[in-house]
């Protein structure tokens, strides 16, 4: 018996050898084809990669630091208390409830980016509805089907120009199992920090990106041969600039699926990345990507009224 099952383990052995022998060879097969190709449109993807690298666009990467009980009111943060005008009340949702100011950025402690002020506090509140399970921007997408979701809608972006004229504002924190902010995070604070400046050019999924690869895959198709294959590798490779991970403001706003701007162009105008973030520490909105966009002309107004937000799992 223990013979017979010493010669099964040995044929599926063997098979399992031969097999990966094969799929070896084809992928080898594979990337010849490919570097053929490459070769072989070797110009138009030289063309391409310049129009790309020629617009880049600078973004400040962030990093969290260590949940705070004693912080500046006035420092960029997630979490902590809300500085607000005295005379105003707080952001509501569409039925009555407070909302909760998850995030603020002082743009004075971070490097001027282009087109942004150069000073005041960016604050991004948001809202959890316990009946849909899910933060409130979902419950008024459904309502008013509107893509993407604008400001006021489940969500609020305020800028406050003059951060002196603010308060810290009384406030009665929702039901944990109702809160966007883990608990704690109403009144201790995670300070934001810079990691770094960089230059960002449009992602392959951009509407720009986007572009260049519909006019290649138009070019090629007599190869048979998926363009975003051949055109993407030796454009946006493994480049840092084209990464939509992480926490930072400013940069390219695209989203992290296909972005629907290259067959809507009325929302090309949202091309600015105002914040960016995914899976948070202190939100709890589960494991999702969310970016701020607004338009180029708006965002040298300083009027972030107009932005608008995306928000897609990952």
């Amino acid at each position: 018996m223990e013979k017979r099952v010493d010669v099964v383990c040995l044929i599926l052995h063997s098979f399992a050898i031969l097999e990966a022998g094969i799929l070896d060879k084809a992928i080898s097969l594979g990337e010849r084809l490919m570097a053929d190709l490459q070769e072989k449109y070797a110009k138009e993807i030289a063309a391409a990669k310049a129009r790309i690298w020629s617009t880049p666009r600078t973004r400040l990467v962030f990093e969290t630091g260590e949940s705070v009980s004693k912080y500046n009111p006035l420092s960029s943060r997630i979490g902590g208390q809300i500085l607000w005008p005295d005379i105003q009340p707080l952001p509501k949702t569409s039925d009555g409830r407070v909302m909760e100011m998850v995030l603020q950025i002082n743009l004075a402690e971070f490097p001027k980016l282009p087109d942004f002020p150069a000073s005041g506090l960016l604050q991004l509140f948001l809202s959890y509805d316990g009946a849909t399970r899910s933060i409130t921007f979902s419950k008024e997408h459904e309502q008013t089907r509107s893509y993407p979701t604008r400001n006021g809608d489940g969500f609020h972006l305020v800028y406050h120009p003059d951060p002196t004229q603010l308060t810290i504002m009384p406030y009665v924190p929702p039901l944990q199992e109702e809160a966007v902010l883990e608990s704690g995070f109403h009144q201790n604070a995670i300070p934001i920090l810079l990691n770094k400046v960089e230059e960002m050019i449009p992602p392959p999924n951009h509407w720009l990106g986007r572009q260049e690869i519909m006019q290649f895959a138009n070019l090629i198709k007599q190869d048979e041969y998926d363009a975003y294959d051949i055109l993407v590798p030796p454009i946006w490779g493994d480049d840092p600039r084209t990464s939509l991970e992480g926490f930072h403001l400013g940069g390219y706003a695209s989203p992290g699926q296909l972005d629907q701007r290259y067959f809507f162009p009325q929302w090309r105008w949202y091309d600015r990345c105002v914040l960016h973030f995914e899976d948070l520490v202190g939100l709890q909105i589960g494991y999702a990507v969310v970016y701020l966009a607004l338009a180029e002309e708006k965002l040298r107004e300083g009027n972030f009224s107009d932005a608008v937000f995306f928000m897609g799992t990952i």
